[in-house]
């Protein structure tokens, strides 16, 4: 598999762990969107893409520990991930 194939493998998965996270945080289970933040984090991390990497973590961060309750801004940092993610520019052709 060519470098580029797995480039946008791995974009892909950003895109699918941020969808996860948002159904996880609408749902309430906030531990899946704290693992899912981590993923998105390492993978965007792999991928050079400091954007959503750094959305993630912050999102993480506000969340709080698992089984505590997420800061009042963690809404905001919900949205601001979708928008990093969004951001993702890739060529699936």
């Amino acid at each position: 598999m060519e470098a580029e194939d797995i480039n946008t493998m791995g974009m892909v998965e950003v895109v699918l762990h941020g969808v996860a996270i948002d159904d996880a945080f609408v749902a309430g289970d906030l531990d899946e969107a704290r693992y899912r933040c981590q993923l998105v984090a390492w993978k965007a991390n792999d991928l050079d893409l400091p954007g959503p990497a750094r959305a993630a973590n912050e999102l993480k961060r506000l969340l709080g520990p698992e089984g505590s309750e997420p800061h009042p801004h963690s809404s905001a940092a919900v949205k601001r991930l979708s928008r990093e993610i969004d951001g993702i520019s890739f060529d699936l052709i």
